[in-house]
């Protein structure tokens, strides 16, 4: 048995992203731009590593939110993904608590 693989794609106005290896946790990211520029980024990193940094970064400069990702950005995301949720019909228990 073999662990399946899966690809993401972004496609922007400018060019897309591609993640390589699994979905959830991506061994590079690949970002092609229109002028077909292509450049790879490894995420050899632990899982959630990149965002605990930021956090840790933040709470010992005193900021109340990230620069990087405000909350605003962080409420807009969740809410795009609740809408693709709700459009695909995937629902969990904790829902019905909402």
């Amino acid at each position: 048995m073999s662990a399946a693989r899966s690809r993401a794609t972004i496609v922007g106005t400018r060019g897309f992203l591609q993640t390589e290896g699994s979905l959830t946790r991506p061994s590079e990211i690949v970002v092609t731009t229109d002028d077909v520029h292509r450049q790879a980024f490894s995420t050899t990193a632990p899982l959630y590593a990149y965002q605990l940094r930021e956090v840790t970064r933040c709470v010992q400069q005193g900021l109340r939110e990230s620069p990087t990702m405000p909350l605003a950005d962080s409420v807009k995301t969740m809410e795009l993904l609740d809408e693709a949720r709700l459009q695909l019909g995937v629902s969990y228990p904790n829902d019905e608590l909402t």
